[in-house]
């Protein structure tokens, strides 16, 4: 589903708190306003999965992406 199809109450794939995945409802939304030269990384997981994500997006221990990828030129 396309992150601007997102609403409350959608079903969306995450992690449960055994980090299993499971379906689970959106609880809530919002919108942040990014400047112009905001940039977002398309990666393609080893299983296929794509994702559009900002650089600075926390991954789920709480790390920005871009510091798990070190050496790549993100910012600019």
């Amino acid at each position: 589903m396309p992150v601007e199809d997102v609403r409350a109450g959608a079903l969306v794939w995450t992690l449960d708190l055994d980090g299993k995945r499971a379906a689970m409802p959106v609880a809530r939304i919002s919108k942040t306003v990014v400047p112009s030269n905001h940039q977002v990384v398309h990666l393609v997981l080893d299983d296929g999965r794509e994702l559009w994500v900002s650089p600075g997006h926390p991954t789920r221990m709480g790390v920005s992406l871009e510091s798990c990828m070190p050496g790549i030129p993100w910012m600019g």
